[in-house]
């Protein structure tokens, strides 16, 4: 069912074993390469069984990745889904460790503040509840009663347990009472089902909870495939062993999500990717993109979905062996061509090996390998790119077009909770960032640059319209984050809400277009004169713009207003933020020691007056 990833190879089992023994130098990103395969459900358990030996080696967690403790509630047998679960994670980068409550004991876990869930120490609790739990069918008002329940359950989680949750929409019961009626009737299971799950859906746009789609799950496979009555009356699994791999997939990538991890570009090949043919030698005219053509229809359906994803912001790049001139001709002439140049953010064509070229795309756009995904017909670069660059996403593509939509969106690669305004508008960001980019090249210092760009600054406290922004900001920035700390919706609430705490939310906008929130400040009052800096990050698209000059002034403005003398600051190192290693110093900090691998510093205002560093950059006294 995970038709996107590539077969394991039959060394799988042995390479398990060798991660076991100890002699790798490096299990952690062997065993992530191992999980970008397509694993049935024994391999999963194998690889599951493989993480938690190296994750004890290797003292408690794996090395590289987002470390996340899932609790699940069930009215099924879950003993067999959470080894599948951890092993899922590791494509998505996670070191997730999964534990779960009592068979069939919902209200106890959930209300009991000792029981495993509760006391577990989660990052959050799924409710894997499916129609068996609640008794859709027994009249009308059934799917109310069953919702009410739900809504019960999800409050403790939420106020009394603090957890984000994650709850289950219910998959149609296989039996029928009144046949082709089963959808109108009041009475029937599946209308209730429908109802309860129309519900669900609007509560979770509303932000109450996050979904996970079951139901849109075991449609995709078909309820002959999903349901088994045999299983359930044998050992009360909740669906076919062999839907295993999917479900726990899906977990995965939720959780992905939530933590930030969703992929940000797709790079996309061209010969025989967009269009049929090579255009290098079948000239304009040749290549296949006609409406009326099965084959080019199916083409035109790729470039579809790219413009479908750019819409609700993912970044399109162009990565082809090509000559770029050749290449950019379907583009600017072709009839056809759904998607244009102004579609492309940026645009390599060149006879550089595909990894290369990659790695420039990534730099140009200031992301991580991570946040890419390969699009590409040809299988050599397929396993060129996996090989040299594991963690680019390259889904595995048959070589009939036709299939190559369904691999690229049932991937998951670009999964999502929830959609912020910043999200949507994020390609033309990245578009204006090349303008930006060229205004840079033709500016004499930095200065100047900036006063170019006519860029304005808001300022303002943690509140409600930000907060989805917010929380996805700390949850996913890793090169412009002094700490790297994360925390979850309830956590930004509960900040936003201390007085012992200041906040601090920037959005900018210039000439070129508004970037919405960019930067997050959290400062903890240790003292009546003391601020500790907890949390300092920005997103990448504003990076050498001075935006943090102008922040520390706003932030230095707060403090001395209120009387506070000292201001602290901590660097923690990590794979991903060297780009922050001199931040403090920059700013007129002193180093005051270690705490541990962490760098200490602080700036002490009753010696020295802070200086505001006033850059170019306006500033709008009315954020709203």
């Amino acid at each position: 069912m995970l038709h996107w990833l590539p077969e394991p190879g039959a060394d799988f089992r042995s390479r398990c074993k060798e991660l076991v023994s100890g002699l790798d130098d490096d299990p952690a990103a062997k065993l992530r390469q191992l999980g970008t395969h397509c694993l049935n459900i024994n391999q999963l358990s194998n690889l599951g069984k493989t993480l938690l030996e190296v994750r004890e080696r290797l003292g408690g967690r794996l090395p590289g990745m987002t470390r996340f403790k899932l609790g699940i509630v069930s009215n099924a047998t879950t003993s067999l889904l959470l080894p599948c679960i951890e092993a899922s994670g590791l494509r998505y980068g996670l070191d997730l460790e999964v534990v779960a409550g009592e068979f069939g004991q919902i209200e106890q876990e959930i209300l009991d503040p000792t029981s495993l869930v509760r006391s577990a120490g989660l990052d959050a609790a799924l409710l894997a509840l499916d129609h068996r739990a609640f008794e859709f069918g027994s009249g009308p008002g059934s799917s109310e009663i069953a919702f009410a329940r739900i809504e019960d359950l999800v409050r403790v989680l939420r106020d009394d347990a603090r957890l984000e949750t994650l709850v289950q929409t219910i998959s149609p019961a296989f039996t029928t009472t009144f046949g082709h009626l089963d959808r109108a009737s009041p009475h029937a299971a599946a209308f209730q089902i429908e109802d309860f799950n129309a519900r669900l859906a609007q509560w979770a746009g509303e932000g109450n909870t996050t979904v996970f789609d079951v139901a849109k799950l075991a449609a995709s496979v078909g309820a002959n495939t999903w349901c088994d009555a045999t299983i359930w009356h044998l050992g009360k699994l909740a669906f076919a062993q062999s839907c295993v791999p999917l479900y726990a997939d899906h977990v995965a990538r939720v959780i992905s999500a939530m933590c930030g991890k969703s992929r940000k570009v797709l790079a996309l090949d061209l010969d025989n990717t967009l269009w049929g043919g090579v255009v290098g030698d079948d000239g304009l005219e040749g290549i296949v993109l006609e409406q009326g053509d099965a084959t080019g229809e199916a083409f035109r359906a790729v470039q579809q979905t790219a413009l479908d994803l750019r819409k609700r912001g993912i970044v399109l790049a162009v990565c082809s062996k090509n000559e770029e001139a050749i290449a950019r001709s379907p583009f600017q002439h072709h009839p056809d061509m759904i998607l244009k140049e102004d579609h492309i953010a940026v645009f390599v064509a060149n006879w550089a090996d595909k990894a290369s070229n990659l790695e420039m795309i990534a730099r140009h756009l200031d992301v991580g390998l991570d946040s890419l995904v390969l699009l590409d017909d040809s299988p050599v670069e397929r396993a060129q790119v996996r090989q040299a660059l594991p963690t680019v996403a390259v889904p595995e593509i048959t070589d009939n077009p036709a299939n190559y939509v369904r691999a690229l969106t049932d991937s998951g690669y670009f999964e999502t909770v929830g959609l912020t305004e910043e999200d949507m508008k994020r390609a033309d960001q990245y578009q204006s960032n090349a303008q930006r980019s060229l205004v840079e090249s033709t500016s004499r210092d930095l200065n100047t640059f900036i006063a170019s760009l006519e860029m304005e600054l808001s300022f303002s406290s943690f509140d409600r319209i930000g907060h989805k922004r917010i929380v996805q900001l700390i949850n996913k920035t890793n090169q412009f984050n002094l700490t790297t700390r994360r925390h979850t919706s309830l956590e930004v609430e509960e900040l936003r809400d201390d007085p012992a705490t200041f906040t601090l939310q920037v959005r900018a906008r210039d000439k070129f277009g508004d970037y919405g929130v960019i930067s997050v400040v959290i400062c903890r009052k240790e003292q009546a004169t003391v601020w500790t800096i907890e949390t300092w990050l920005m997103s990448c698209r504003v990076l050498k713009r001075l935006v943090e000059q102008a922040t520390m002034d706003y932030v230095v403005a707060g403090a001395l207003a209120e009387n506070v003398s000292m201001i602290k600051g901590r660097y923690s190192p990590t794979d991903r933020n060297a780009l922050v290693k001199d931040f403090y110093p920059s700013l007129g900090f002193a180093e005051s020691g270690m705490s541990g691998e962490d760098s200490l510093y602080e700036l002490n205002l009753s010696i020295t007056p802070y200086v505001p560093k006033n850059p170019p950059i306006a500033i709008n006294p009315n954020p709203r």
